[in-house]
């Protein structure tokens, strides 16, 4: 049996969407289809994790790393094109 999932639009969408029922038809296979192979993405590494042995702190600790790897990265790259 299908399920009903409420989802919250900005005003402007949901006018859009109630004066065009093709629109809405569309909108509602383009989320039902993302909505899938998110699940699918998330089933898929949950089933990839299931025995890892990373703790809580190992994964803050590897954010914290990629973070900042991606701040430099982005720090050296505005550096780079102010001397252009």
């Amino acid at each position: 049996m299908a399920q009903v999932l409420l989802v919250e639009l900005p005003e402007e969408l949901a006018l859009l969407l109630e004066e065009d029922p093709v629109l809405r038809i569309l909108v509602k296979r383009v989320a039902e289809k993302s909505i899938r192979e998110y699940l699918i993405k998330l089933l898929a590494l949950d089933k990839l994790a299931e025995g890892s042995k990373l703790t809580m702190d190992d994964v803050l600790e590897v954010d914290g790393l990629v973070k900042k790897g991606i701040a430099e990265r982005l720090r050296k790259r505005e550096t780079s094109h102010r001397h252009e």
